[in-house]
């Protein structure tokens, strides 16, 4: 079998694509897009640096937020990629943060952003 690699990212690249395909002689070879930040909301320390070190390794510029408040506020004055958002934090949990955000964008306040749930805890 041929050997594929794909990567899907938030936005789009020049031809209007949103993933990049790695081509068949060398499935490593991708195109980054430009101004790819993300937004790491996590309260746990070990947890919050260990997802900043792999995704910038990846080329994404990457902020953190201790908890779900700070991300709402952060997320007011930049406009991010994505956001990882842990579930249970101080302050105000993912959940409650997911919730004021998507408001926020449905009052028209603010474009749509992809939140990715990320939790430690059992389903």
């Amino acid at each position: 079998g041929k050997m594929r690699r794909m990567s899907m990212l938030s936005g789009s690249n020049s031809s209007g694509n949103t993933a990049t395909e790695g081509s068949e002689e060398d499935p490593g070879k991708e195109a980054h897009l430009p101004n790819m930040k993300v937004l790491v909301v996590e309260d746990n320390p070990v947890s919050q640096k260990l997802m900043k070190l792999m995704l910038e390794c990846e080329g994404w510029e990457v902020d953190t937020a201790e908890n779900g408040q700070l991300a709402v506020d952060k997320s007011l004055v930049t406009e991010y990629a994505c956001l990882l958002m842990d579930c249970d934090m101080p302050v105000k949990d993912g959940w409650q943060a997911t919730r004021e955000i998507r408001e926020r964008e449905a009052g028209g306040k603010s474009s749509w952003v992809p939140i990715i749930a990320v939790t430690a805890r059992n389903a």
